[in-house]
């Protein structure tokens, strides 16, 4: 066929929307998601707001998040709980694996979002005359606007992690188990794929007619004993079949039962690769005082670009404070009081006004 027949024919007539042909326009109206303008692509938080900026303003649909776990397995578990309790809060249907714990325990351990609950007390006593706002009068009568309120269709929302879901709310939800029921002491990740693959191809593929919603799948401590097959081919089968789909992963990893050859393997597999080490009470010590461990990014996500996101820094602490999940930069204190540099310094002799070399300080010392 002529290069000139191509030119007049298909590319001169073509429409300007298929030739930026992008998902993004089609499903602004999706619960829970929002459209990156760098990239055009569509992200659903990760339930942590100080984390979603961090790795580029969400995850993006169609992704795999690899979390490898900390010693205990603790604060990985609640990463993947604020993950989930983000999706129930949106609408989104769940899909929960777990061998560790029984994932109908898991799902009744998620947060309700805080315009779920009750409002705090001091929010709930009615102003006073005297309380009224005296400079800007031309707006006392305009509708008041709580920002702290937000829509269920809102990206990112905060959590209680003290609180918890209604039964009530769980059983409104669509959620899904693996394993449904406990008939066998190890499963295989051929099976757990089965499973996926099937409520993928039958609900969430991006050629269903009537996709309206995004899929969260959360699978918990993949990689350790009570899991049998190949984990690597697991991998590279779930990569290939969340890439066509409308759906998002988050994995958390026992890397202590795998070699580490396995878990670099799993790491090129996925999107996006995260790393918590928790501290100790001995290394938390100047300036780490304040945190309960160190949070790594081990790779982003160059979907639709050439390069990645590169955040505001590579040093990066995590804490529980008022019972919320903080992801934040580390930041030095302006005097470290307590380290032994400052120690060796006030050990050594001082010359004072008076000419006297002595260590001991004099009266006219300044």
């Amino acid at each position: 066929m002529p290069f000139k027949y191509l030119l007049e024919n298909v590319l001169i007539k073509t429409p300007v929307n298929i030739l930026t042909m992008s998902a993004a326009p089609r499903f602004t109206s999706l619960p829970g998601t929002k459209v990156s303008a760098v990239r055009s692509l569509l992200l659903t938080s990760t339930g942590i707001i100080t984390l979603d900026p961090i790795i580029g303003g969400g995850i993006p649909i169609g992704s795999i998040v690899l979390l490898e776990e900390d010693e205990g397995s603790t604060y990985s578990k609640l990463m993947m709980k604020c993950f989930l309790s983000v999706g129930l809060s949106c609408g989104h249907p769940l899909f929960i694996a777990s061998q560790k714990q029984a994932p109908q325990s898991l799902a009744k351990e998620l947060m309700p979002s805080l315009e779920e609950t009750n409002m705090p007390e001091h929010k709930l006593v009615p102003k006073d005359s005297q309380d009224e706002l005296k400079i800007a009068w031309r707006y006392q009568n305009s509708p008041k606007f709580d920002s702290t309120k937000s829509s269920p269709s809102s990206f990112s929302q905060l959590f209680d992690l003290s609180q918890i879901v209604s039964e009530e709310t769980l059983g409104k939800a669509s959620i899904k188990y693996f394993p449904e029921s406990v008939d066998k002491d190890q499963f295989t990740y051929d099976e757990l794929f089965s499973v996926i693959q099937t409520l993928i191809l039958e609900r969430h593929h991006v050629d269903h007619p009537k996709l309206k919603t995004v899929l969260k799948i959360g699978l918990l401590g993949l990689g350790s004993d009570l899991w049998q097959g190949d984990l690597v081919q697991f991998m590279y089968k779930l990569s290939n079949l969340i890439k066509s789909s409308y759906a998002c992963v988050l994995i958390t990893l026992s890397t202590s039962c795998l070699e580490p050859s396995t878990v670099s393997r799993c790491q090129h597999l996925a999107d996006i690769a995260l790393r918590l080490d928790t501290l100790s009470p001995g290394d938390r010590d100047h300036y780490l005082n304040e945190y309960h461990g160190l949070f790594y990014i081990t790779k982003q996500t160059s979907m639709n670009s050439l390069g990645v996101h590169i955040p505001d820094s590579n040093d990066w602490g995590f804490k529980l404070k008022r019972r919320r999940f903080i992801i934040e930069k580390l930041h030095l204190p302006p005097e470290l009081q307590d380290s032994k540099q400052r120690e060796q310094d006030d050990s050594l002799p001082r010359i004072s006004c008076g000419g006297s070399g002595s260590s001991k300080a004099a009266a006219l010392d300044f």
